[in-house]
């Protein structure tokens, strides 16, 4: 049962983010860029909140980032 909940899951994300590309270049066409926030504008409010919210998460997490693989370590060396 819980292999077919993940493999829906995973279906219904797998269309979501197709759809969403799709859109994305019937909007932005051959000048679509790679992320979605470089074809925001650069003035708006949706792209300032899209790049504070880049910064923070990355900001957030890089703590727990760069510290796991050290506690990894030093738990098998013992």
């Amino acid at each position: 049962m819980l292999c077919l909940t993940v493999l829906f899951s995973f279906a219904i994300c797998t269309s979501i983010y197709g759809a969403i590309s799709i859109i994305g270049y019937l909007m932005f066409g051959d000048k679509m860029l790679s992320q979605i926030t470089f074809n925001l504008l650069k003035d708006s409010f949706a792209a300032k909140v899209a790049r504070w919210t880049t910064i923070t998460i990355i900001v957030g997490f890089s703590d727990s980032i760069k510290w796991e693989p050290l506690v990894v370590i030093q738990l098998s060396e013992k």
